[in-house]
């Protein structure tokens, strides 16, 4: 078939109506990280901003990037596309970021997409998943915590077509769960040694888990793994100082046939201008 002699890359179509927002095209939908995160492709996004307290967005984008004439929209294969919902809510609207929540749903379904010259089972896979993010901190910013908890259901359908006559154990939909936690601590800020000497000290914990056979159709997601780190950074004047304490752990399932590897890591830095460690003015040649 005759290729076009001058085909579609990319487009955005954007309105603004009040607290209503629409756009066609290119989009990028989706902040949770492990159902639905930054994705970018071809298709519809909306959101209703209601003050500064709520915000609702809706997006439906194909499971892949989209090129060409033939599905402008980029939604009209239902066996290839992603939806979204997400709520977002500002407990304390006169601080906007003092405590927010955000819920997200999720319903996609994704097809490989094979060359023309090339053959390949074609089954959707499809995930329907939700999730919860809080996110809190103190007026400062000193203190600052985000943490979330997904749980999502994969299913991998069986193709007739590639077993033929063989016995095969049968593919089930798994329902699995995914968590993070990560808190920031800035437990010295700003206090002078002598008039020209700062020192700052702050800290930061994370957390992850993400269970074995964990999937979701919108995001790229490193199942069966827990990690775990500790980051500490602290200044003094022109010397700066990070260390960090990490922990991975695979194979959370136990399961006896698969190697089980525990990692564990420390790194430590430390940095000074040597202009600053000599004594040089600003205006030094050298």
């Amino acid at each position: 078939r005759a290729a076009p002699a001058v085909d579609l890359a990319d487009y955005q179509i954007g309105a603004t109506v009040g607290v209503a927002e629409l756009s066609l095209g290119a989009v990028t939908v989706g902040t949770n990280r492990h159902l639905l995160n930054g994705f970018g492709s071809r298709g519809v996004q909306a959101g209703l901003r209601l003050g500064p307290a709520l915000r609702f967005d809706l997006g439906l984008v194909s499971g892949t990037n989209v090129v060409g004439w033939s599905n402008l929209t980029g939604i009209t294969d239902a066996d290839h596309r992603i939806g979204l919902a997400a709520l977002g809510v500002q407990l304390v609207p006169s601080r906007p970021g003092a405590l927010q929540l955000e819920v997200t749903a999720v319903d996609g379904s994704v097809r490989p997409q094979a060359g023309f010259n090339q053959g390949a089972a074609t089954d959707a896979e499809t995930s329907h998943g939700v999730g919860l993010v809080v996110a809190a901190s103190d007026a400062r910013q000193r203190i600052r915590f985000t943490g979330g908890f997904s749980r999502s259901r994969f299913s991998n359908p069986a193709d007739p077509l590639l077993f033929g006559d063989t016995t095969v154990v049968a593919v089930v939909p798994s329902t699995r769960d995914a968590r993070f936690g990560e808190l920031s601590l800035r437990l010295i800020e700003g206090l002078q040694v002598t008039p020209k000497i700062p020192v700052s000290f702050g800290v930061t914990g994370r957390h992850e888990r993400v269970d074995p056979l964990y999937r979701s159709v919108g995001a790229f997601v490193a199942a069966d793994q827990e990690n775990n780190a500790v980051e500490a950074a602290a200044s003094l004047g022109a010397l700066s100082l990070q260390g960090a304490v990490t922990a991975t752990h695979d194979n959370l399932g136990a399961v006896a046939s698969i190697l089980t590897s525990r990692t564990r890591g420390t790194a430590w830095s430390g940095s000074v201008p040597l202009a600053s460690l000599v004594g040089a003015r600003p205006a030094a040649f050298w």
